[in-house]
């Protein structure tokens, strides 16, 4: 294709960008803009590379328009170099990429522009789903997590995340990631917990997190001991967790800050799903459902059903929770029914729950329906049982929620063993 630029050309690279936007552009739009990127003029490979752009994110495009947008990257204004990396990266996402174009990505981190460098590190990320990606780009994107622009440190954490996933992993990127936890812009924030959360599989690099994280524990900045017990809770989830933690985390129940507390709970009620947890944790956790913050006395209350459902229970939170479930709002209701019908499920139970226990039969959640049941077949089990429950537990077997229903079939037969019909 001739490089003058006239009219006619103008007019179709119009018509080809409108077509794009509208998601209407064809296999003959494509080819013409592939070949339009020969052009020299940058206002013509603006529009060309905008087009293609548009395109890519409807899922249009192919190895051949990769191929000659490479250079582009190389060369060329800013807005070109960044639309380029930005067109390749979309395209990467339908699985159309070359993987000679990660070298020249990775060059683009070093980008004088910070958009070049935002949309190479977006590209980065995308190709790196498709587990393309080598040890190479490790320290170039750990780089980045430092960049002054935000979207830049975001993307860069964005591919460290896509590679964990594939098991490319270095435990290099861990202070930088850890340091962005505080990062003033959210979405920063937000990915790099996913990238942490991501690498703490590998084994190395959970080693590594959480040699910081126990320094972060016993920090005098609450603002540490907070994202250490957030990070600790959120890696117990995903069935990383470590034991060692466990005297920090209990030290941080007498904390004073209420987030502290809460947090603390919140990340005992995770690591007890992983039957990581101790007499003393129970007993602490009692003690903050006395606390005067609601959060801290709802968090408490979870983690201590969580416990015994993990079979260990902590007796001395049932009064505690009697009171709730009959004295309590709705979320009350809803942890104590849990948490009772949970003690009850290994026979720790007070006859005091019974009538309390009968009249959440009758909640309108399904959930404090389900435990109420549960709770009520648990202790029939273990001989305890209220012979006033039987009607509403009949009228449960119709209940809309299935579990619910179950739940209540499994109490009647309880009840029905202890003769009382």
């Amino acid at each position: 294709m001739s490089n003058t630029v006239d009219d006619e050309l103008i007019e179709r690279l119009r018509d080809a960008e409108g077509r794009a936007r509208e998601g209407l552009a064809s296999e003959d739009d494509l080819g013409f803009l592939i070949e339009c990127l020969d052009q020299d003029d940058p206002h013509v490979l603006r529009s060309v590379v905008t087009s293609l752009d548009l395109m890519a994110s409807k899922g249009l495009g192919s190895p051949e328009a990769v191929d000659k947008l490479i250079p582009r990257l190389l060369g060329g204004d800013v807005m070109t170099r960044s639309l380029a990396a930005a067109c390749i990266g979309r395209l990467a996402t339908f699985s159309i990429f070359r993987e000679d174009s990660i070298p020249v990505l990775i060059s683009g981190l070093d980008d004088e522009s910070p958009f070049v460098r935002e949309w190479c590190a977006h590209a980065l990320s995308s190709l790196a789903r498709h587990g393309v990606l080598s040890h190479v780009a490790l320290t170039p994107l750990i780089d980045v997590l430092q960049d002054d622009y935000p979207r830049a440190r975001e993307w860069a954490s964005t591919a460290l995340m896509q590679m964990a996933m594939q098991g490319v992993v270095s435990t290099d990127a861990v202070p930088a990631l850890l340091t962005l936890l505080f990062d003033e812009d959210e979405d920063v924030r937000t990915w790099a917990a996913k990238a942490l959360l991501a690498m703490s599989h590998d084994e190395e690099a959970a080693d590594a997190i959480f040699f910081v994280l126990r320094r972060f524990l016993s920090s005098d900045d609450d603002e540490f001991v907070k994202a250490a017990t957030w990070l600790l809770g959120e890696m117990a989830e995903e069935g990383v967790f470590s034991e060692q933690f466990l005297p920090e985390l209990l030290a941080n129940l007498d904390h004073s800050d209420p987030l502290v507390l809460h947090g603390t709970c919140v990340t005992l009620s995770s690591m007890a799903k992983q039957k990581c947890c101790t007499d003393d944790a129970g007993l602490m956790l009692v003690d903050l459902m006395l606390h005067p913050d609601p959060k801290v006395r709802t968090a408490a209350a979870w983690a201590l059903g969580i416990m015994a459902a993990m079979e260990h229970p902590t007796l001395n939170a049932l009064p505690i929770m009697v009171e709730w479930m009959e004295a309590g709002g709705p979320e009350d209701r809803k942890v104590a029914a849990f948490s009772l019908g949970a003690h009850a499920l290994y026979g720790v139970m007070i006859p005091e729950a019974l009538p309390g226990l009968q009249a959440l039969l009758m909640d309108e959640e399904p959930f404090v329906r389900m435990w109420a049941c549960t709770a009520l077949g648990g202790m029939a089990a273990e001989g305890l049982g209220r012979r006033e429950a039987l009607e509403d537990l009949n009228r449960l077997l119709d209940d809309e929620d299935e579990g619910v229903r179950e739940n209540a079939a499994w109490a009647l037969k309880g009840l029905k063993a202890l003769g009382l019909e």
